[in-house]
C-alpha cells in the first residue's frame, strides 16, 4: 500500500511489476557507470521475481558490464542453468570462477551443466512429463483439499475472483 514514485522504492517494497518501467527509465537517464550497474542489477532481480528469466539474464549481464560485480555474474549463471542454457551456464560459471580467483568454487555447477548437456543428447527417453489440465503459464501454488474433496489453490491468473492487482507480479 506504499505510494511509489520511483523505481528504487518500488523495488525495495517488492512491487516488481511497478518497478520495472520506472527502473528502466532511471537506467536510461543514469550517467554514471556504477549507477547503471546498480539499476541493471535491480532490473535483473525484478525480472527474476516476475518469472521472466530471459529478461533477467540480459539485465544481470548489463549489471556486470557496468561494474556491479560478481553477484550479477553469479545470478546470470544460475538463471542460464535454470533455463537449460547449459553450455552458456558452464561458460559463465567458468568466467565466475576466474573472476573470484577460485577455479574450484563452481566446479560442481560446471559438472552439472556438462551432465545435463549429455542427458539432452541422450535419445533414450523412457519418461514423459505432462502438465495437468489446470496448469497454466501463471503462478499456481499452495494446493489444498477443501470441502467435499475439492482442490483449491492460489493463482495469479486473470479472470479470478477479486480485481486488485498484485504489484509484486503485476
Amino acid at each position: 500500500s506504499v505510494k511509489v514514485r520511483d523505481g528504487k522504492t518500488a523495488y525495495e517494497t517488492r512491487q516488481y511489476a511497478v518497478a520495472v518501467p520506472l527502473l528502466r527509465n532511471d537506467y536510461n537517464k543514469a550517467d554514471l557507470r556504477l549507477e547503471r550497474g546498480r539499476l541493471a542489477f535491480m532490473l535483473g532481480e525484478s525480472y527474476k521475481a516476475l518469472q521472466q528469466p530471459e529478461e533477467a539474464i540480459q539485465w544481470y549481464e548489463r549489471a556486470y558490464d557496468n561494474a556491479y560485480g560478481v553477484e550479477a555474474l553469479r545470478e546470470k549463471a544460475y538463471l542460464q542453468k535454470m533455463t537449460e542454457a547449459y553450455a552458456a551456464a558452464a561458460q559463465t560459471f567458468q568466467d565466475l570462477s576466474f573472476e573470484i580467483g577460485s577455479p574450484y568454487e563452481y566446479r560442481k555447477d560446471i559438472q552439472a551443466c556438462e551432465l545435463a548437456l549429455a542427458w539432452q543428447k541422450d535419445t533414450r527417453n523412457p519418461y514423459r512429463v505432462r502438465t495437468t489440465d489446470f496448469n497454466t503459464g501463471k503462478a499456481e501454488y499452495s494446493p489444498a483439499i477443501w470441502r467435499n474433496g475439492q482442490l483449491v489453490f492460489t493463482t495469479d491468473r486473470a479472470g479470478t475472483q477479486g480485481s486488485a492487482i498484485y504489484n509484486w507480479t503485476g
